[in-house]
């Protein structure tokens, strides 16, 4: 792909502070010495599995260089943490300090996102893990992590019983969609795409290029996400504002779109009695905390109003 390359230089520059040296991320059967915990203990090179040091990405602590997220020998998914799209370098830059709080883990609050410690929060940040799954695998029933019908304190995130609380999950008939969100129930779709668009499935595709989306407004194919076309995408990117503010709008309180405590069948996704739902939400409404704190630097990076190319995610 035009915005990949296969070569060490290239992908050294990909999440990296001053490591230029990533050879040792690229082989499968080699672990890198170098990948021993220093910060949480226990040895967690390549993320809870010692054979495939690739997987250190996402939740490893003493490699600064943000290697999440970004499997080095899978070039057509660079483009989540490309250094080479100016636009999608403010998920994982290298040049922000204040960007790395989504790939740093010396900062404790930030752990809650990839902790090791916390088994219900492994599987967003395990690759090894059956749990990891989560987010991306529609055959394993622990993928119901994040949308699980069968686990009550989850179901607030998105319960395939409750139609108004669906937004942003996927039902479970539907296979093909199952990661998001069902085609079939219009009041579902919130934040979803139809399944007949192939490039709606980029949040958990790992290989289709169109993954670089989150909520571009200047990507036909990253709409499918935050379409302001689609009526029915509107709760979570409002058509009313094409910058996509309503996901992470600044002009109102910054996460009322994704979780507003005003609107029952919102609150799902950041459910304030939840404690470990809260990781996602806003500090100004205790449940929304995590995801968009505007209190800490480190963290701003991931819905900062200040920064315009990180507005692409909030």
């Amino acid at each position: 792909m035009s915005h990949s390359s296969n070569t060490e230089s290239d992908i050294s520059n990909q999440c990296s502070n001053n490591e230029p040296d990533i050879s040792s991320q690229l082989s499968k059967t080699q672990p890198d010495k170098r990948n021993k915990s220093s910060n949480t203990g226990p040895d967690i090179m390549s993320q809870r599995s010692n054979t495939q040091s690739y997987v250190r990405s996402q939740c490893s602590n003493n490699y600064p260089v943000i290697r999440n997220k970004c499997y080095n020998n899978e070039p057509d998914i660079r483009s989540q943490c490309s250094n080479t799209e100016p636009d999608i370098m403010s998920q994982c830059s290298n040049t922000e300090p204040d960007i790395r709080s989504r790939c740093s883990y010396t900062e404790p609050d930030i752990r809650s996102r990839c902790s090791y410690t916390e088994p219900d929060i492994r599987s967003r940040c395990s690759y090894t893990e059956p749990d990891i799954r989560s987010r991306c695998s529609y055959t394993e029933p622990d993928i119901r992590s994040q949308c699980s019908n069968t686990e009550p304190d989850i179901r607030s995130q998105c319960s395939n019983t409750e139609p108004d609380i669906r937004n942003g999950c996927y039902i479970h008939t539907e296979p093909d969609i199952m990661s998001q969100c069902s085609n079939t129930e219009p009041n579902i779709r919130n934040g979803c795409s139809i399944h007949t668009k192939p490039d709606i499935r980029s949040r958990c595709s790992y290989t289709q290029p169109v993954i670089r989306s989150q909520c571009s407004n200047t990507q036909p194919h990253i709409r499918s996400q935050c379409s302001n076309t689609e009526p029915d995408i509107r709760s979570q990117c409002s058509n009313t504002e094409p910058d996509i503010r309503s996901r992470c709008s600044y002009t109102q309180p910054h996460i009322r779109s994704q979780c507003s405590n005003t609107q029952p069948h919102i609150r799902s996704q950041c459910s304030n009695t939840q404690p470990h739902i809260r990781s996602q939400c806003s500090n100004t409404e205790p449940h929304i905390r995590s995801q968009c704190s505007n209190t800490q630097p480190h963290i701003r990076s991931q819905c900062s109003n200040t920064e315009p190319l990180i507005r692409i995610r909030c």
